[in-house]
């Protein structure tokens, strides 16, 4: 949510925020703020015209470790309670419950044959209880703060963190040096390059060293839970926006139900033989309240949405190609924008502008998926092209496959289909729906012409006039003794005149005159408007 995004950062002096990292670094609130103001302008940039950017994933240098964002800020570094703002309504967080504990107490005390029953205790219906002792005994310290302590046990720290640990948090942190060691004398034969990467980011001499060799051997297994369940969800069509450490995070959608995620466990468990995951769904309810009326007074104030797409810049267009729907949607609505126009944002197709008859055409929807095609194929081509001529290779291979997927997507009905559902709000255009068939003291002739009624000026209809229908009759500008004979009759059957063509009616019966005017031009045109009393006699108010 940009405007959120944008509410952030210009309230951003007044907000209390718990952490400030860049790049898993403590960073100044000056220095945050300015990545901010550049993670804002990220998605304002022409170079990113879907309003999204692709952000690379990697391990350490030393190839260990979590799979983290290497950019200053992305959804998954960004502060937690940003990030739960600018999210809130649009993605929900897939998290595996007590990742580490689990992996540690149901599948590594069985691969290294040890009993951790302070961790049992935990996992198995102990933890707010141990939780809320700590907090009782260390009324300074807040749940989040106890919740990472015990965490950071496992990973080699954790008991100089509290003045009055609890009778349980002892006998558990006792038995996790215990665990550890046994676990290390282990990796020490089948993974020394643990050791090696845990001493050359904290040092030989650091005192829990054990507790971050087994880390290592933890965030493999939370790598490979992750791995499938990104295959997973994206085999069942959902979309993943973010990694976010043990969970990821994906597109709010009415199928993220509990039975998906109990299939989920399941396949985590057979396909990895990782056992005890437990998962659950994270809404974003942890980011500030922002009132509706802050965010639309920043469209007016701070102009932080205004974006403008070259969309003839050969990098931005590939770009938009690649970006699903949502750039393709964006694509074709650009090259039709004036010639197609929808008056609701629902199932109703449209009207295209027709130049034969010079009428919008009020066509179906599956009339408008076929258009899809025919916009976007020689758009398409010169990438294809620029791929065939690539030299052989993995690189040539992987892109080829990619863009005969987009050639085919355009063509197949489920593509157009899916295309044209996001193009159609794109195409919503309030003025064309209020101005359609309604155009003031103006009315369609035949043979593409129209009349100001007020006036009696002929003219040829343009695309900005916005009619259906045209009638099937022409106007010949000026005076004809057809048009005076037609007026003379006219005003008498109206009891306007005597048969001489003398008036007759006074002032204060013109009122009744002008109602059979319009009764005559509603029997004439069946408008309801205020322009049918114009059709007989062409004069102004």
């Amino acid at each position: 949510d940009l405007q959120a995004l944008a509410w952030c950062y210009i309230n951003y002096d007044k907000l209390t925020l718990k952490k400030q990292k860049i790049n898993c670094e403590d960073v100044s609130s000056e220095v945050y703020k300015r990545e901010l103001k550049k993670y804002i302008e990220t998605f304002t940039l022409e170079k990113y015209p879907i309003g999204e950017k692709r952000v690379p994933y990697t391990q350490g240098v030393l190839n260990e470790g979590r799979f983290m964002a290497r950019t200053p800020l992305s959804l998954q570094t960004i502060t937690r309670q940003i990030r739960h703002t600018i999210s809130r309504g649009h993605l929900v967080d897939i998290d595996v419950v007590s990742c580490h504990p689990c992996i540690l107490y149901y599948n590594l005390s069985k691969r290294y044959n040890f009993e951790f029953p302070e961790l049992g205790e935990y996992l198995e219906g102990g933890k707010d209880k141990f939780i809320n002792e700590l907090m009782t005994l260390n009324q300074d310290k807040d749940k989040d703060y106890v919740k990472s302590a015990i965490l950071s046990v496992l990973n080699g720290g954790g008991f100089t963190k509290f003045e009055n640990p609890s009778e349980w948090y002892k006998r558990y942190y006792n038995k996790a040096q215990e665990v550890l060691s046994k676990i290390v004398k282990h990796l020490d034969d089948e993974k020394p390059e643990y050791k090696l990467i845990a001493e050359a980011k904290k040092g030989k001499d650091y005192p829990f060293l054990n507790g971050s060799i087994v880390n290592q051997l933890l965030l493999d297994y939370e790598n490979r839970i992750a791995y499938y369940m990104r295959k997973y969800l994206e085999e069942k069509g959902f979309t993943i926006v973010s990694l976010c450490h043990d969970g990821l995070m994906v597109e709010k959608d009415a199928k993220l139900d509990n039975t998906l995620l109990s299939n989920l466990e399941l396949y985590i468990k057979e396909e990895s033989n990782i056992k005890g995951i437990k998962l659950k769904y994270k809404e974003m309810d942890e980011g500030f309240h922002i009132e509706p009326l802050s965010l639309q007074a920043i469209d007016k104030e701070h102009k932080v949405f205004e974006k403008t797409i070259d969309y003839n810049d050969y990098h931005i267009l590939k770009e938009l190609f690649r970006g699903g729907d949502d750039g393709l949607s964006k694509i074709f609505s650009h090259n039709v924008k004036h010639i197609i126009k929808t008056v609701d944002t629902g199932d109703f197709s449209g009207y295209k502008w027709n130049k034969d008859t010079r009428l919008w055409n009020s066509l179906s929807k599956e009339f408008m998926m076929n258009e899809i095609t025919g916009i976007l194929l020689p758009l398409i081509r010169p990438y294809i092209d620029a791929v065939n001529n690539m030299d052989p290779g993995d690189e040539k291979k992987a892109l080829k496959k990619e863009w005969t997927s987009i050639y085919k997507y355009i063509q197949s009905l489920n593509g157009c289909k899916n295309i044209w559902g996001k193009a159609r709000t794109i195409l919503y255009d309030e003025r064309f729906k209020e101005l359609l068939d309604n155009i003031s003291y103006f009315y369609p002739l035949k043979d593409g012409y129209k009349i100001d009624l007020r006036s009696r000026e002929v003219s040829i209809r343009t695309i900005d006039d916005f009619w259906t229908f045209e009638s099937p009759c022409s106007y010949i500008q000026g005076e004809t003794e057809d048009k005076r004979k037609i007026f003379k009759y006219l005003k008498t059957v109206c009891c306007e005149a005597d048969k001489e063509g003398n008036d007759l009616v006074a002032d204060n019966e013109a009122h009744f005159t002008k109602w059979l005017f319009k009764l005559f031009g509603y029997c004439l045109t069946a408008e309801v408007s205020d322009r049918r009393m114009y059709i007989c006699h062409g004069r102004g108010c």
